[in-house]
């Protein structure tokens, strides 16, 4: 289950609930961000201003960053491109098709936080 913890504009972050992480202290520490195009990246036809500086901050801070659409990697790309924020991610995909893993799903317990856009 997922909970609120703190809102910043129109950025909601969240954490598992009890905000334990079951991966302890081996848990992978470099930040991963990957962002949706449409509707979060690009909300009715305008480029989501707080996402973009919520994202810069991260990445000054290391993160790395990936923009990924259900449309596909060309779709992304030209999205990015048409918005002048391709520099901002360190890779851009389509997503994926097919995530293999020992772990099945339970490999979503290792993201720490998820942030959505507020409706």
């Amino acid at each position: 289950m997922l909970t609120p913890v703190h809102r910043d504009g129109g950025l909601v972050h969240f954490n598992r609930a009890g905000g334990v992480n079951p991966a302890g202290p081996a848990l992978n520490k470099q930040i991963s961000i990957f962002t949706d195009v449409d509707g979060t990246l690009v909300a009715n036809g305008k480029l989501n201003q707080e996402l973009v500086s919520f994202l810069r901050s991260k990445k000054s801070e290391g993160a790395t960053t990936v923009l990924w659409s259900a449309r596909g990697e060309q779709y992304a790309k030209a999205v990015a491109g048409q918005y002048g924020v391709s520099d901002l991610f360190d890779s851009i995909i389509g997503k994926p098709t097919h995530i293999i893993d020992d772990q099945g799903w339970r490999w979503t317990q290792y993201v720490r936080s998820i942030v959505t856009l507020e409706p």
